[in-house]
């Protein structure tokens, strides 16, 4: 999983709320056009980042109500998306490190 830098540098969020943000993020274009969104739900974004779904869901509802993801919840499924407020929000991030040398992208390798 790539995690784009400027997620890194958002201040406001924890470290577990990048992760999930990086998660979602990083999943190509294609597939959450064909999919309505991201389409893992806590349980499986527990797993894939080593912690428990009551976690995963707590920073759900944290990043929903800072206006970073909408998510529509059905019978035993979640669909994912990131707001525009969030894509402002990295634009604006990436302005102010264009200024720093070094703007690159994170590896992380599970």
């Amino acid at each position: 999983m790539k995690i784009h830098d400027n997620i890194l540098k958002l201040k406001n969020i924890t470290p577990l709320s990048k992760l999930i943000l990086g998660l979602i993020h990083d999943t190509p274009p294609v597939v959450l056009k064909f999919a309505g969104g991201y389409d893992n739900t806590c349980g499986d974004i527990g797993i894939i980042l080593g912690t428990t779904r009551k976690l995963i869901l707590q920073e759900f509802w944290v990043l929903e109500e800072l206006n970073l993801i909408t998510s529509k919840v059905g019978y035993r499924s979640r669909t994912t998306n990131i707001t525009q407020h969030f894509k402002d929000l990295l634009k604006a991030v990436e302005m102010d490190t264009d200024r720093e040398p070094g703007n690159r992208n994170i590896l992380i390798v599970n």
